[in-house]
């Protein structure tokens, strides 16, 4: 026969069990958040770096500031300061 402590005991298990595993699912899909958008800020960085390296190339073939921000979608701004 199970009593009214035992009831109480076998609830606060189950809840506390509940908890953790809320914690741990949270925690996992946290950690797989935070890495893809870390990827992507990533492939995104690489990206412009890849830019500002065709940029600096085109720029040394003699090509016109704005004719470099044209082709790379790159403000002019942000190829006036590979000329410095």
């Amino acid at each position: 026969m199970i009593t009214e402590r035992d009831e109480i005991n076998i609830r606060r298990t189950a809840e506390q069990k509940a908890r953790a595993e809320g914690r741990a699912e949270g925690k996992a899909e946290g950690v797989a958040e935070g890495m893809a958008k870390g990827k992507a800020e990533g492939r995104a960085e690489g990206r412009k770096e890849g830019l500002f390296e065709v940029a600096k190339s085109l720029l040394g073939s003699g090509m016109s500031v704005c004719d470099v921000s044209r082709h790379t979608g790159l403000s002019e701004s942000e190829i006036e300061e590979l000329l410095r």
